[in-house]
């Protein structure tokens, strides 16, 4: 390889002597595009991650609040006769909602931007439906998580310590 290079800067030098012989390998090129992507791919998946666990937080925080607000029409509700479940269902029933509104918002704009991004590669692959009503199901999962406990919690304490104000 090295006498090959020493042939080839020999001619570039005789035919363009004005120019300095540079030189880079394809695989080495190759590796260079392959590192970009596995970089890009870490610093999504971190953010991502930074992502969902504020929201997580966000929606955790936002339940919290709205059911410490309402504890005296959950007591009232307990009060009259209304189950544990059903008051779960109450208050859970607004935020599933919100986060099928989100989705309904989100699918078509991640769409759009993985398939433009999907394009720029030379062996494409299409977006399977699968990977859509996952992330909606783990969003779910997490949100019915995290509104159920708060508000299983707040159905569960005794009605007497939130209407004692009244």
């Amino acid at each position: 390889m090295g006498g090959t290079l020493r042939k080839l800067e020999k001619i570039w030098s005789g035919i363009v002597p004005d120019y300095p012989f540079e030189y880079e390998f394809l695989d080495d090129k190759i590796d260079q595009y392959y590192k970009l992507d596995q970089y890009f791919a870490s610093a999504f998946s971190v953010f991502s991650t930074a992502a969902i666990i504020i929201s997580c937080l966000g929606l955790f925080g936002l339940v919290a609040f709205t059911t410490q607000n309402r504890a005296k029409e959950i007591g009232v509700t307990k009060v009259l006769g209304a189950s544990t479940s059903t008051i779960v269902r109450l208050t859970s029933h607004d935020y599933l909602k919100l986060v099928l509104l989100a989705a309904l918002v989100a699918i078509p704009i991640s769409y759009y931007t993985m398939s433009g991004w999907l394009e720029n590669f030379v062996y494409r692959i299409g977006i399977k439906p699968y990977v859509f009503v996952s992330g909606l199901l783990i969003s779910l999962f997490f949100s019915c998580l995290s509104v159920g406990y708060l508000s299983f919690c707040a159905a569960s304490a005794n009605p007497a310590d939130s209407l004692r104000s009244e």
